[in-house]
């Protein structure tokens, strides 16, 4: 983690079926582009029958942030609390639409999510390991905790505070803990930062603990056959 993307070299393979598309597709690229102040530097276009899109970011990084940095002592912090990602996949697959203003905006965190790139630039000198929650806030709290050989000791209390429980009290916690797809950043630090949740410690030990009882990590685990 860290790097800063400047420059993107980008592959369409377009169905005909899409190619009307072309231009939407570039014009969203762009815009997504600008928002960190990368460029478009090439890449290539062609036709095929399965729609393909493929983006290679190239930058630099001052200070890398590895899984294997974080300390004891530190505060365990996410960018902001995820599972917003997995309750709007639940809603498009159970209802027949968002019926209130928070559903529609967790339906359009799974669609469309806006990433808080300056929020996360702002953090690279202060965090001492961090990852993305892509695949779930346990699974990767796991991941930090095993690089590390220290134990990650969650506040049940401040991570209930999430307003998904107001869609759904039984599952929002689930959606918290496990979810995945959400775009948030969670890192260990010595100090608090500012925009950041902070949701536990880092202790000595090992795994992944909730109010002192140790969790089983589970989220989206990825597979390749070989």
């Amino acid at each position: 983690m860290g790097g800063i993307p400047k420059f993107l070299i980008v592959t369409l393979v377009l169905p005909g079926r899409h190619l009307d598309g072309a231009l939407d597709i570039a014009k969203g690229i762009l815009e997504e582009a600008r928002k960190v102040g990368a460029i478009v530097i090439g890449g290539d276009i062609s036709t095929g029958e399965e729609l393909s899109i493929s983006i290679t970011a190239i930058g630099d990084v001052k200070k890398p942030i590895l899984r294997s940095g974080a300390k004891v002592g530190d505060r365990i912090q996410v960018s902001s609390l995820p599972g917003a990602s997995a309750a709007g996949l639940a809603i498009l697959q159970e209802k027949q639409g968002p019926n209130s203003e928070l559903e529609k905006s967790v339906v359009l965190a799974h669609k469309a999510p806006e990433i808080e790139y300056r929020k996360f630039e702002g953090v690279i000198d202060i965090c001492n390991s961090a990852i993305d929650i892509s695949d779930g806030l346990l699974i990767d709290c796991s991941r930090i905790s095993s690089a590390s050989g220290v134990k990650m000791e969650l506040n049940l209390e401040k991570i209930a505070q999430s307003e998904l429980k107001e869609i759904d009290s039984n599952r929002y916690m689930e959606w918290v803990l496990t979810g995945g797809e959400d775009h948030k950043l969670l890192v260990t630090s010595n100090r608090q930062i500012l925009g950041f949740i902070e949701i536990g410690k880092v202790v000595e030990g090992s795994g992944v603990y909730l109010d002192g009882a140790e969790v089983k990590p589970s989220g989206y685990l990825h597979h390749w056959d070989g």
